[in-house]
């Protein structure tokens, strides 16, 4: 597992039931750094995407979008 996945794992835990002032403070903190670690991933994978014609400025325009992009499956 890697750290994202841990981060991820850990505040999927947490978000639906942080009780105390502890908790809710390790939530958002927790959001600040999976957003880090999201820019992170992003910033390693942008320019095979755009070697093949997929010019995104944000991992979400991938996930949120309407149309597909089965190109960007095939990059090793």
């Amino acid at each position: 597992m890697n750290r994202l996945e841990k981060l991820e794992k850990r505040w999927f835990e947490l978000v639906g039931k942080p009780r105390s002032k502890e908790e809710i403070e390790e939530t958002l903190s927790l959001g600040r750094e999976l957003e880090l670690e999201r820019a992170l991933e992003y910033k390693a994978i942008k320019p095979e995407l755009e070697r093949i014609g997929i010019n995104i400025t944000s991992i979400w325009e991938l996930v949120n979008a309407k149309e597909r992009y089965p190109k960007a499956l095939l990059i090793p």
